[in-house]
């Protein structure tokens, strides 16, 4: 018996998230992740830059492409990110203005 296995998968580029959430809570960061990946949304926890929120905690990246939709999951699970920045350029390089 002959068996064989399709594996897709997307990249995409860190240049492209640029949606930030910002969260206190870790378990519902965590939370959040998982709900996004169960949903095929790609994201990265990062530790929220001090310019956005002087407390330490937990951020989440995506891409503006999949705001809506994240959104959309966050409301319907009542997920709710102390602030959401959306920046013209990746958040992740920490110097952008919101």
């Amino acid at each position: 018996m002959e068996v064989s296995f399709l594996v897709c998968t997307k990249f995409y580029s860190t240049d492209e998230l640029n949606v930030l959430f910002v969260f206190v809570d870790y378990s519902q960061t965590l939370g959040a992740v998982d709900l996004l990946k169960e949903n095929r949304v790609f994201s990265k926890i990062v530790p929220t830059p001090k310019n956005v929120f002087s407390a330490a905690s937990l951020a989440i990246v995506i891409r503006d492409v999949d705001l809506e939709k994240t959104n959309i999951l966050f409301e319907e699970n009542n997920i709710t990110p102390i602030k959401t920045i959306v920046s013209p350029e990746c958040v992740l390089s920490y110097n952008f203005e919101y």
